[in-house]
């Protein structure tokens, strides 16, 4: 179980680090994989339950993430701006898509 701790600052880290983790991805890397999670975790948990305000829920959104990272590191582009900031603005989206198809009738506006 992830446990948030209110805090969004990640480890210092480059984009040149981000973009070298990712490249490693699509070959397997278990490891780069897992430094990505390490490194950015906190920011998608956070996001997710700050939309969800359900812990589960949020733990569900971080693991569709990553796994879609894990499927499809090119996803990210990083002319667009940085990974956690992706990752961010992608847990948010993610999660109010779960509020849609779990509560259609409760405004998504007033998350």
């Amino acid at each position: 179980m992830y446990r948030d701790t209110g805090v969004l600052n990640t480890p210092p880290s480059s984009a040149e680090e981000d973009s070298a983790l990712l490249a490693r991805v699509p070959r397997g890397d278990e490891q780069a994989m897992a430094s990505l999670f390490d490194r950015y975790a906190k920011v998608v948990y956070s996001v997710a339950l700050r939309v969800l305000r359900d812990p589960a829920a949020a733990e569900d959104v971080l693991q569709e993430i990553f796994m879609q990272v894990w499927r499809n590191p090119e996803g990210f582009r990083a002319t667009r701006g940085s990974l956690g900031g992706w990752l961010a603005v992608v847990s948010r989206n993610r999660s109010i898509d779960y509020l849609r198809r779990r509560q259609p009738m409760e405004s998504v506006e007033e998350v």
